[in-house]
């Protein structure tokens, strides 16, 4: 079995270096002007990114486990392998390996797979929630005539600007 491992290992990392190679020939990427801008790069700043990122992963991992609470007490740092593997994936493959986390976790914490999609789709929605506030006060305020036109405001500034009346 051992031996099988490692054959199907060697062939696998044959393939990916045939297509380094065959990438690197056929790129037509100035790696020179890489490494100087990399060269110029501010490597605090770059650090600061980093360590948001996985902030953000700390915290949806929380956030699920929040949403997971009444099914089953699980602990967040359990969940927080999951979140990193399905962004991954999600970076790798597209928004198709958006449903990995859900398989992850359900296979994980032995929840149904049906349960946690509705965890993702509750996510989703608190994801969309939190982009209102900054897409509102990006916006400038219409200008008098516009109001004076109302009937011509688009939906999205008539909807926006108008449940931002409520709220102030």
């Amino acid at each position: 079995m051992k031996k099988n491992h490692l054959i199907l290992g060697l062939v696998v990392l044959a393939a990916l270096a045939a297509l380094l190679i065959w990438g690197w020939n056929r790129s037509h990427f100035d790696f020179g002007l890489f490494r100087s801008q990399l060269a110029m790069a501010d490597w605090r700043k770059i650090g600061i990114a980093i360590g948001c990122i996985y902030l953000a992963y700390l915290i949806r991992a929380a956030r699920w486990a929040l949403l997971l609470r009444h099914n089953k007490k699980v602990s967040l740092f359990s969940l927080l392998g999951t979140q990193v593997i399905g962004f991954t994936a999600v970076a790798l493959i597209g928004r198709v390996a958006d449903l990995v986390r859900p398989y992850l976790v359900a296979k994980k914490t032995s929840l149904p797979l049906s349960s946690q999609i509705a965890v993702y789709v509750v996510e989703r929605l608190f994801d969309a929630g939190s982009m209102a506030p900054p897409t509102k006060f990006s916006r400038p305020p219409p200008t008098r005539e516009a109001w004076l036109n109302w009937p011509f405001i688009t939906a999205s500034w008539h909807s926006s600007w108008c449940g931002s009346a409520a709220w102030r």
